[in-house]
């Protein structure tokens, strides 16, 4: 935020933009920044789009999971398409050494990039709070295969976003040298309420990480009483909640870590940015080269995006067995038969045991009831 702020009353020289040609203002770094996002964001909508439909597909997830995993990946597509929106009238216009693009489809590309990441950045905290309810009604969360809870909290999501969209939208502020750059080259922001949205983020983003240890901890504390009475006090539909929990908080827990990370070092990449830039102005005479500078930096948050949209599905999928097998089957690598393995509890111990096994134990329970009788001379 601190680069948009540093332009927005920059006097320059104007007839420096009025007379350059448009591969000036777009440049040629900002060209070669683009040329390598272009191939990230083709190999992540090839993984978002396999993910949503593995989560499509699978039924080993409650329905409001599966709703908000699929809308995580959404967003990352809508995201993914606007950049393809962005770039490809940017490099065609440095091409062509001619703009191409309009204000119309430019300006509506970056608001519907905003809202997908605005819905993305929301994702873990909206799926924190659905793994709060899981806990907490776990005796009949489920039973209840309604997906009411999930549409709530998708609705608020996008709603949400939508309306942060317009208000930047409305307020935003153009400086000076942005009029004279391309039409996709502008920004739209009201640089407070950024500041105010990211900071927020990045706290909700810790306060995340902690409800997960929490909720982690939790759900296996109440997995271990299966030695006390565990069916006596939960319905099978509570212990295979209580199960399924751990599995996803598991599951889920590295997707936190690296939404987390990928949100500290945009953050601090930004922040070093423009304290950098700032120092740039006492020494280059030109605000427009500083400013294409800026942008430039700017790009390196849309890299960090396209490398978390491809890590996202292999975290998500590699995590839990189900999703693995559903993404075999939909690249068709699974068409061999396959003798299936053992069940185990989630602990490792076997679930199903064998006849040798069965008859060790069972005399083992007569030896100790014996050793315990009253009767015993």
């Amino acid at each position: 935020m601190a680069l948009r702020d540093l332009y927005v009353n920059t006097t320059f020289n104007e007839s420096e933009l009025l007379y350059a040609d448009v591969r000036e203002k777009i440049g040629v770094k900002r060209i070669v920044i683009h040329l390598i996002e272009l191939p990230l964001l083709i190999i992540a909508c090839i993984f978002c789009t396999v993910f949503f439909r593995v989560v499509r597909r699978t039924r080993c997830f409650h329905q409001n999971l599966r709703f908000l995993l699929g809308n995580f990946s959404l967003s990352f597509l809508i995201v993914i398409f606007s950049r393809f929106a962005i770039i490809l009238p940017m490099l065609l216009s440095f091409t062509l050494n001619s703009d191409v693009s309009e204000i119309g489809w430019c300006r509506g590309a970056k608001a519907l990039h905003d809202c997908g990441l605005y819905v993305g950045s929301l994702n873990i905290v909206i799926i924190v709070c659905e793994r709060t309810v899981a806990t907490i009604y776990v005796r009949r969360y489920e039973t209840k295969k309604t997906t009411l809870l999930g549409i709530l909290l998708v609705t608020f999501q996008w709603l949400f976003s939508l309306f942060f969209v317009w208000f930047n939208q409305v307020n935003s502020k153009v400086n000076t040298i942005s009029y004279h750059l391309t039409f996709c080259q502008r920004e739209f922001y009201a640089s407070s309420a950024m500041k105010i949205f990211f900071m927020a983020l990045l706290i909700c983003d810790f306060i995340s990480i902690i409800a997960f240890l929490l909720l982690l901890a939790i759900n296996k504390r109440r997995y271990r009483h299966s030695s006390s009475g565990f069916e006596k006090h939960y319905a099978l539909s509570a212990r295979y909640q209580i199960a399924e929990n751990v599995r996803t908080t598991r599951l889920l827990y590295p997707l936190v870590l690296a939404y987390l990370a990928g949100s500290v070092i945009s953050i601090v990449i930004l922040y070093q940015a423009g304290n950098t830039l700032k120092a740039e102005t006492k020494t280059l005479g030109s605000p427009f080269q500083i400013y294409l500078s800026a942008t430039n930096w700017g790009q390196s948050f849309d890299i960090l995006f396209a490398l978390l949209a491809i890590i996202f599905p292999h975290l998500a999928i590699y995590g839990h067995h189900s999703l693995l097998r559903e993404f075999r089957k939909v690249l068709t690598l699974d068409h061999g038969r396959r003798r299936p393995r053992r069940p185990k509890r989630l602990n490792g111990d076997p679930l199903i045991m064998t006849m040798t096994e069965e008859r060790n134990l069972h005399f083992e329970r007569l030896e100790a009831m014996w050793q315990h009788s009253p009767r015993r001379p």
